[in-house]
């Protein structure tokens, strides 16, 4: 995908433990990792793309994740494009 990735991470052992999650990835083609993220956003998103991850949280299923999750995710897209993406039907469905 180019660019570079790098981070951390602590994950619990016990079953309610907290876990956290720092990462940070610079100069990625999105049109390069979009088949692998996300299949069906393939073709519709170009540039390159530098991401922060920072956050926390604690759960044992989706419901308690998305309930206690907590922090920071930021995305920049250099030269980027939208192509027969609806953004607007995105955001209001």
């Amino acid at each position: 995908f180019g660019g570079s990735v790098a981070g951390s991470a602590s994950l619990p052992l016990v079953q309610r433990g907290a876990f956290s999650l720092g990462a940070r990835a610079q100069r990625v083609a999105v049109q390069q990792l979009l088949p692998v993220i996300a299949p069906r956003l393939e073709r519709t998103i170009e540039g390159v793309a530098t991401a922060e991850v920072d956050v926390l949280g604690m759960g044992s299923d989706a419901a308690m994740l998305r309930q206690s999750l907590r922090g920071t995710v930021s995305l920049e897209v250099e030269n980027g494009a939208l192509r027969d993406l609806n953004l607007l039907g995105a955001v209001v469905d």
